[in-house]
């Protein structure tokens, strides 16, 4: 009876190796633990806000790209480019989630960025870049713009990539705009009886302030470079929209790259459909507002926005308005995030 009870010595030995061998084992190499517990998880991707205390959930961003190096800025892993996408309340990359460990090189340097699909090319330097087009025509909505976002550092008011270690899997993302917003708040003067419709507004630098064309954004710095100079933008729309004297809103926005230095003489140009009241037929005037009062420097995440007045007999510039780029559900437009 005792002995069905009790297990031998030698029976017990089997068991007794397999603790230790437990024992032994790394953090990386127990034996419990599948691989994808080493998945590298996004836990939250925001948008900062700049000096509001709170950040701003991307709820409109369903996917942002990541590319992981090691410190040597050799890519991380097999999979060292991939897609989170928000899936429910959480984001995830599925079976490519990649996995931070030390066969993989133990720290990863991580790189975020928006839209997820652009192609990222690995500089040996650590300048790794993704590509950028900045458009030099467009719409009063900027419906053939596209809104980039990257990594960004509250804390040191930097963009710049973050960095995961095995021991610390998670990542929480707060994104900006590299990227300027320029807007205009075009209203009719209250002395003008006519009905004026906005369809043109060329925006104009003299010393060529203005970058424009195909390039490079640098992941590390949120740098463009490779973009052309030009003397302005010009934003259209076929069918005009009416200007009314008490608006509150920007009713003409475009994103443009941020200058390398002040503009001293920015203007603007507007072509107007002037119609006098009771007549048929509207003549087409093109106005020509004064320069800005000081010289502008349009820096990433910031949104300018320029009001002018017009009437039947010229444009003026009376104001600009620049602050941190919020959300813009909160500013009455339909471009961006």
């Amino acid at each position: 009876m005792e002995r069905n009870l009790r297990m031998s010595l030698k029976e017990w030995l089997p068991f007794f190796g397999m603790v230790l061998m437990l024992a032994s084992c790394t953090e990386d190499e127990r034996l419990p633990q599948t691989e994808d517990g080493y998945g590298l998880k996004l836990e939250s991707v925001s948008l900062y806000e700049g000096g509001t205390s709170t950040r701003v959930l991307l709820t409109d961003v369903d996917a942002v790209g990541l590319f992981l190096t090691k410190q040597n800025h050799a890519e991380y892993g097999s999979n060292p480019r991939c897609v989170y996408t928000r899936t429910g309340g959480g984001w995830s990359a599925g079976d490519n989630a990649p996995k931070i460990n030390s066969a993989n090189g133990d720290d990863a340097t991580v790189y975020a960025f928006y839209p997820s699909g652009l192609t990222v090319t690995r500089e040996a330097s650590g300048n790794h870049t993704v590509p950028v087009s900045v458009v030099a025509a467009d719409d009063f909505l900027a419906a053939s713009q596209t809104d980039y976002l990257l990594n960004w550092h509250s804390s040191t008011t930097a963009f710049g990539p973050y960095t995961v270690t095995t021991s610390n899997r998670s990542l929480s993302l707060s994104l900006k705009h590299t990227l300027a917003k320029v807007s205009l708040r075009v209203l009719k003067s209250e002395a003008a009886t006519e009905k004026l419709t906005l369809k043109k507004v060329e925006i104009l630098s003299p010393t060529n302030r203005i970058q424009i064309g195909n390039g490079v954004m640098n992941l590390a710095t949120g740098a463009l470079s490779g973009l052309s100079s030009t003397s302005q933008l010009t934003l259209t729309h076929s069918a005009g929209t009416v200007l009314a004297t008490n608006s509150t809103a920007p009713n003409v926005t475009c994103l443009a790259a941020p200058m390398a230095a002040s503009e001293p003489l920015l203007s603007f140009r507007l072509t107007v459909d002037v119609l006098p009241a009771g007549a048929g037929t509207p003549a087409e005037l093109v106005f020509e507002t004064g320069v800005v009062g000081t010289p502008q420097q349009w820096k990433a995440g910031k949104h300018y926005v320029y009001k002018v007045t017009v009437d039947k007999m010229g444009g003026g510039f009376s104001g600009v308005q620049m602050e941190d780029w919020q959300n813009d559900a909160s500013q009455n437009t339909s471009i961006g995030i």
